[in-house]
Protein backbone atom coordinates (compact mmCIF):
# COMPACT_ATOMS: atom_id res chain seq x y z
CA UNK A 1 0.00 0.00 0.00
CA UNK A 2 2.56 2.52 1.09
CA UNK A 3 4.51 1.92 -2.49
CA UNK A 4 0.99 2.83 -3.96
CA UNK A 5 0.50 5.71 -2.45
CA UNK A 6 3.92 7.10 -3.02
CA UNK A 7 3.83 6.62 -6.96
CA UNK A 8 0.73 8.60 -6.95
CA UNK A 9 2.24 11.43 -4.90
CA UNK A 10 5.51 11.37 -7.01
CA UNK A 11 3.42 12.26 -10.19
CA UNK A 12 4.65 15.08 -12.21
CA UNK A 13 1.18 16.07 -12.14
CA UNK A 14 -0.29 17.03 -9.09
CA UNK A 15 -3.91 18.44 -8.77
CA UNK A 16 -5.34 15.37 -7.78
CA UNK A 17 -7.42 13.45 -4.62
CA UNK A 18 -5.92 10.15 -3.90
CA UNK A 19 -9.26 7.58 -1.68
CA UNK A 20 -7.91 5.04 -0.40
CA UNK A 21 -11.00 2.30 0.32
CA UNK A 22 -9.73 -0.71 2.58
CA UNK A 23 -12.29 -3.46 1.83
CA UNK A 24 -12.69 -4.88 5.24
CA UNK A 25 -8.82 -5.54 5.51
CA UNK A 26 -6.86 -6.47 8.61
CA UNK A 27 -3.47 -4.94 7.54
CA UNK A 28 -1.60 -2.47 9.59
CA UNK A 29 -2.88 0.70 7.47
CA UNK A 30 -0.90 2.90 10.05
CA UNK A 31 1.44 4.63 7.22
CA UNK A 32 -1.77 5.35 5.49
CA UNK A 33 -3.00 7.18 8.50
CA UNK A 34 0.52 8.94 8.88
CA UNK A 35 -0.04 9.77 4.91
CA UNK A 36 -3.62 11.15 6.29
CA UNK A 37 -2.44 13.22 8.64
CA UNK A 38 0.44 15.21 6.93
CA UNK A 39 -1.30 15.34 3.09
CA UNK A 40 -4.92 16.61 2.91
CA UNK A 41 -5.18 15.32 -0.04
CA UNK A 42 -6.13 11.49 1.06
CA UNK A 43 -9.37 10.04 1.82
CA UNK A 44 -9.25 7.07 3.60
CA UNK A 45 -12.80 5.23 3.82
CA UNK A 46 -13.14 2.01 5.29
CA UNK A 47 -16.10 -0.76 4.60
CA UNK A 48 -16.68 -4.51 5.65
CA UNK A 49 -15.54 -6.95 3.15
CA UNK A 50 -18.14 -6.91 0.27
CA UNK A 51 -16.04 -6.92 -2.77
CA UNK A 52 -13.52 -5.74 -5.01
CA UNK A 53 -16.15 -3.72 -6.97
CA UNK A 54 -18.47 -2.24 -4.38
CA UNK A 55 -15.37 -0.77 -2.98
CA UNK A 56 -14.28 0.64 -5.95
CA UNK A 57 -17.64 1.83 -6.28
CA UNK A 58 -17.93 3.58 -3.23
CA UNK A 59 -14.54 5.41 -4.03
CA UNK A 60 -16.09 6.25 -7.61
CA UNK A 61 -18.89 7.62 -5.21
CA UNK A 62 -16.57 10.06 -3.21
CA UNK A 63 -14.69 11.34 -5.73
CA UNK A 64 -14.80 15.26 -6.35
CA UNK A 65 -12.55 15.70 -9.13
CA UNK A 66 -13.75 15.46 -13.14
CA UNK A 67 -11.73 13.06 -13.86
CA UNK A 68 -11.43 9.07 -12.45
CA UNK A 69 -8.32 6.81 -11.78
CA UNK A 70 -7.87 3.49 -10.22
CA UNK A 71 -5.02 1.26 -8.69
CA UNK A 72 -4.43 -1.29 -6.67
CA UNK A 73 -2.23 -1.73 -3.60
CA UNK A 74 0.46 -3.59 -4.99
CA UNK A 75 0.39 -1.65 -8.57
CA UNK A 76 2.05 1.63 -8.89
CA UNK A 77 1.79 4.35 -11.47
CA UNK A 78 5.60 5.96 -13.38
CA UNK A 79 5.66 9.37 -12.43
CA UNK A 80 4.28 10.60 -16.10
CA UNK A 81 1.04 8.16 -15.60
CA UNK A 82 -1.38 11.37 -14.57
CA UNK A 83 0.46 13.90 -16.69
CA UNK A 84 0.22 11.62 -20.08
CA UNK A 85 -3.28 11.63 -19.33
CA UNK A 86 -4.22 14.89 -18.75
CA UNK A 87 -2.09 15.58 -21.84
CA UNK A 88 -4.16 12.88 -23.83
CA UNK A 89 -7.84 14.25 -22.49
CA UNK A 90 -6.42 18.06 -23.50
CA UNK A 91 -5.95 17.12 -26.77
CA UNK A 92 -8.56 15.08 -27.64
CA UNK A 93 -11.24 17.44 -25.57
CA UNK A 94 -14.18 14.43 -25.70
CA UNK A 95 -15.72 12.56 -22.82
CA UNK A 96 -14.67 9.04 -23.37
CA UNK A 97 -12.48 6.05 -21.61
CA UNK A 98 -8.47 6.82 -21.77
CA UNK A 99 -6.17 4.40 -21.10
CA UNK A 100 -2.13 4.15 -21.53
CA UNK A 101 -0.12 1.14 -21.36
CA UNK A 102 1.14 -1.00 -18.61
CA UNK A 103 4.08 -3.21 -17.57
CA UNK A 104 3.76 -6.70 -16.01
CA UNK A 105 5.69 -7.07 -13.09
CA UNK A 106 6.33 -10.98 -12.01
CA UNK A 107 7.52 -12.52 -8.75
CA UNK A 108 11.43 -13.01 -9.83
CA UNK A 109 11.90 -9.37 -10.98
CA UNK A 110 11.18 -9.96 -14.31
CA UNK A 111 9.01 -7.52 -16.56
CA UNK A 112 7.05 -7.70 -19.98
CA UNK A 113 4.84 -5.19 -21.62
CA UNK A 114 1.35 -5.93 -21.88
CA UNK A 115 -0.12 -4.51 -25.20
CA UNK A 116 -1.99 -6.46 -28.16
CA UNK A 117 -2.98 -4.43 -31.07
CA UNK A 118 -4.99 -6.92 -32.94
CA UNK A 119 -8.19 -4.30 -33.28
CA UNK A 120 -9.95 -2.20 -35.26
CA UNK A 121 -9.62 1.67 -34.66
CA UNK A 122 -12.88 2.68 -36.01
CA UNK A 123 -14.54 0.37 -33.48
CA UNK A 124 -15.16 1.09 -29.72
CA UNK A 125 -15.63 -2.69 -28.78
CA UNK A 126 -12.84 -3.96 -31.26
CA UNK A 127 -10.58 -1.52 -28.73
CA UNK A 128 -11.64 -3.18 -25.55
CA UNK A 129 -11.70 -6.67 -26.56
CA UNK A 130 -9.27 -7.13 -28.25
CA UNK A 131 -6.60 -4.94 -26.58
CA UNK A 132 -7.20 -5.21 -22.46
CA UNK A 133 -5.53 -2.61 -20.91
CA UNK A 134 -5.44 -2.99 -16.85
CA UNK A 135 -7.99 -1.43 -14.52
CA UNK A 136 -4.76 1.10 -13.52
CA UNK A 137 -4.45 2.70 -17.06
CA UNK A 138 -7.56 3.82 -17.39
CA UNK A 139 -8.72 7.44 -16.77
CA UNK A 140 -12.98 8.32 -16.95
CA UNK A 141 -14.77 11.43 -16.94
CA UNK A 142 -16.22 11.10 -13.31
CA UNK A 143 -19.86 11.55 -14.61
CA UNK A 144 -19.23 8.76 -17.05
CA UNK A 145 -18.63 6.46 -13.98
CA UNK A 146 -21.35 7.93 -12.30
CA UNK A 147 -23.58 6.45 -15.03
CA UNK A 148 -22.05 3.15 -15.71
CA UNK A 149 -20.36 1.68 -12.64
CA UNK A 150 -18.53 -2.25 -11.85
CA UNK A 151 -21.05 -4.93 -11.61
CA UNK A 152 -20.84 -6.74 -7.96
CA UNK A 153 -21.95 -9.55 -9.28
CA UNK A 154 -18.93 -10.48 -11.27
CA UNK A 155 -15.91 -11.70 -9.76
CA UNK A 156 -13.96 -11.92 -13.22
CA UNK A 157 -13.94 -9.32 -16.11
CA UNK A 158 -15.71 -7.28 -14.24
CA UNK A 159 -13.84 -4.46 -15.40
CA UNK A 160 -14.07 -5.43 -19.07
CA UNK A 161 -17.89 -5.59 -18.74
CA UNK A 162 -17.41 -2.10 -17.27
CA UNK A 163 -15.23 -1.16 -20.30
CA UNK A 164 -17.74 -2.91 -22.92
CA UNK A 165 -20.46 -1.04 -21.42
CA UNK A 166 -18.84 2.81 -21.77
CA UNK A 167 -17.33 1.87 -25.57
CA UNK A 168 -21.19 0.89 -26.67
CA UNK A 169 -21.44 4.81 -25.95
CA UNK A 170 -18.37 6.56 -25.32
CA UNK A 171 -14.93 6.56 -27.63
CA UNK A 172 -12.07 4.47 -26.23
CA UNK A 173 -9.16 6.70 -26.66
CA UNK A 174 -5.41 4.81 -26.24
CA UNK A 175 -2.09 6.72 -25.68
CA UNK A 176 0.42 4.93 -26.56
CA UNK A 177 2.63 5.53 -23.59
CA UNK A 178 3.83 2.92 -20.96
CA UNK A 179 2.62 4.80 -17.24
CA UNK A 180 1.89 1.83 -15.06
CA UNK A 181 3.14 -1.30 -13.75
CA UNK A 182 0.96 -4.42 -12.66
CA UNK A 183 2.14 -6.72 -9.76
CA UNK A 184 1.20 -10.27 -11.22
CA UNK A 185 1.96 -12.91 -8.80
CA UNK A 186 0.60 -16.13 -7.67
CA UNK A 187 -2.20 -15.09 -5.41
CA UNK A 188 -3.76 -12.93 -8.08
CA UNK A 189 -7.34 -13.87 -8.74
CA UNK A 190 -7.15 -14.28 -12.11
CA UNK A 191 -4.59 -17.69 -11.38
CA UNK A 192 -6.17 -20.46 -13.74
CA UNK A 193 -7.34 -22.71 -11.35
CA UNK A 194 -10.46 -24.23 -10.88
CA UNK A 195 -12.62 -21.81 -9.32
CA UNK A 196 -11.35 -18.97 -11.47
CA UNK A 197 -12.27 -20.59 -14.66
CA UNK A 198 -15.69 -21.28 -13.27
CA UNK A 199 -15.61 -17.42 -12.50
CA UNK A 200 -14.68 -16.99 -16.49
CA UNK A 201 -17.05 -18.79 -17.63
CA UNK A 202 -20.06 -17.06 -15.69
CA UNK A 203 -18.83 -14.19 -16.89
CA UNK A 204 -18.47 -14.81 -20.93
CA UNK A 205 -21.74 -16.56 -20.25
CA UNK A 206 -22.85 -13.70 -18.93
CA UNK A 207 -21.70 -11.67 -21.88
CA UNK A 208 -23.28 -13.69 -24.07
CA UNK A 209 -26.31 -13.04 -22.83
CA UNK A 210 -26.29 -9.14 -22.32
CA UNK A 211 -23.87 -7.98 -25.00
CA UNK A 212 -24.87 -10.19 -28.19
CA UNK A 213 -25.50 -8.08 -30.49
CA UNK A 214 -22.07 -5.84 -30.01
CA UNK A 215 -19.70 -8.43 -29.07
CA UNK A 216 -18.71 -10.53 -32.14
CA UNK A 217 -19.81 -14.08 -31.77
CA UNK A 218 -16.15 -15.78 -32.56
CA UNK A 219 -15.04 -13.96 -29.49
CA UNK A 220 -17.65 -15.35 -26.94
CA UNK A 221 -17.25 -18.87 -29.13
CA UNK A 222 -14.09 -18.96 -27.93
CA UNK A 223 -13.75 -17.55 -24.53
CA UNK A 224 -16.38 -20.23 -23.51
CA UNK A 225 -15.13 -23.06 -25.08
CA UNK A 226 -11.75 -22.80 -23.93
CA UNK A 227 -13.13 -22.13 -20.46
CA UNK A 228 -14.82 -25.63 -20.93
CA UNK A 229 -11.75 -27.29 -22.25
CA UNK A 230 -9.96 -25.75 -19.08
CA UNK A 231 -12.72 -26.93 -16.67
CA UNK A 232 -12.56 -30.88 -18.37
CA UNK A 233 -9.06 -30.71 -17.54
CA UNK A 234 -9.19 -29.66 -14.28
CA UNK A 235 -11.30 -32.09 -13.75
CA UNK A 236 -10.00 -35.06 -15.16
CA UNK A 237 -7.03 -33.97 -12.89
CA UNK A 238 -9.30 -34.51 -9.79
CA UNK A 239 -11.00 -37.76 -10.99
CA UNK A 240 -14.51 -35.85 -11.02
CA UNK A 241 -15.39 -37.98 -14.20
CA UNK A 242 -19.37 -37.14 -14.35
CA UNK A 243 -18.34 -32.81 -14.26
CA UNK A 244 -15.14 -33.64 -16.82
CA UNK A 245 -17.25 -35.22 -19.11
CA UNK A 246 -20.09 -32.83 -18.62
CA UNK A 247 -17.41 -30.26 -19.38
CA UNK A 248 -16.57 -32.17 -22.62
CA UNK A 249 -19.83 -32.06 -24.03
CA UNK A 250 -20.33 -28.80 -23.43
CA UNK A 251 -17.31 -27.63 -25.76
CA UNK A 252 -18.25 -29.97 -27.65
CA UNK A 253 -21.32 -28.32 -28.69
CA UNK A 254 -19.36 -25.53 -29.42
CA UNK A 255 -17.01 -26.70 -31.75
CA UNK A 256 -17.57 -30.46 -32.40
CA UNK A 257 -14.10 -31.19 -34.04
CA UNK A 258 -12.32 -30.59 -30.48
CA UNK A 259 -13.24 -33.85 -29.37
CA UNK A 260 -10.95 -35.91 -32.20
CA UNK A 261 -7.63 -33.84 -30.96
CA UNK A 262 -5.20 -34.37 -29.28
CA UNK A 263 -6.57 -32.14 -26.36
CA UNK A 264 -9.56 -34.46 -25.80
CA UNK A 265 -7.55 -37.58 -26.04
CA UNK A 266 -5.22 -36.04 -23.06
CA UNK A 267 -8.37 -35.70 -21.26
CA UNK A 268 -9.90 -38.78 -21.45
CA UNK A 269 -6.51 -40.69 -21.22
CA UNK A 270 -6.41 -38.66 -17.71
CA UNK A 271 -10.09 -39.85 -16.65
CA UNK A 272 -8.99 -43.86 -17.91
CA UNK A 273 -6.13 -43.58 -15.61
CA UNK A 274 -7.97 -42.20 -12.75
CA UNK A 275 -11.04 -44.62 -12.71
CA UNK A 276 -8.34 -47.77 -13.30
CA UNK A 277 -6.61 -46.46 -10.21
CA UNK A 278 -10.09 -45.83 -8.54
CA UNK A 279 -10.76 -49.35 -9.33
CA UNK A 280 -7.02 -50.71 -7.88
CA UNK A 281 -7.51 -49.20 -4.53
CA UNK A 282 -11.32 -50.47 -3.71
Amino acid sequence: MPRAIKSVLDQTFKDFEIIVVNDGSKEDYTTVEKYMADIPVIKYLYTANQGRSKARNLGIAEAAGKYICFLDDDDIYYPNHLSILFEGIRNHKVDALYHTYCIRRFKDGTKNRANTEAFNESDNISKVIDNQFALHSVAIYNTILKQYQFDSDLEYYEDLDLWIRIAISFPIIKLKEYTVEYNFHDDNSTNWNTRSVLLRLHSFLYFKDKYQNYLPPSFLKKNIFNSYIALASFYANSAQAKKSLRSIFDAFKIKPSFIITRYSFSIFKKLLNNSITNVKRS
